[in-house]
């Protein structure tokens, strides 16, 4: 697992979250974001790809608590460019972290 400290997070109007963070190769597959209710949270990004996102704000908490999805953006800093974005489904866990072959056998089914 990587783990991103620089990234951003951004709060629609609608309460929707939106993670912005520096783009990585190969396409996202069936990307999740897994969550416990505390200050670090993991995208599941693609099999064998797992991201650490931590010290979330506070206000992202309540947010990701109780929200179905949230988007990402994977952005070239560099070139002010975003290089890809989905919706990632967001999964509430007991506790984080997992270790990635967890991450990978509990969560690669879910939609």
């Amino acid at each position: 697992m990587q783990e991103i400290e620089a990234f951003e997070v951004i709060f629609t109007e609608e309460n929707i979250l939106i993670f912005s963070l520096p783009f990585r190769d190969g396409k996202a597959e069936r990307p999740i974001i897994l969550y416990d209710g505390g200050e670090h949270a993991m995208l599941y990004r693609a099999s064998g790809d797992v991201l650490g996102l931590n010290h979330l704000p506070d206000e992202a908490k309540p947010i990701l608590s109780s929200s179905k999805y949230a988007y990402v953006l994977e952005v070239d800093y560099d070139n002010e460019t975003i290089i890809s974005d989905y919706q990632a489904p967001i999964k509430i866990v007991k506790q984080i972290p997992l270790s990635e072959k967890t991450a990978e056998l509990k969560y690669s089914n879910i939609e």
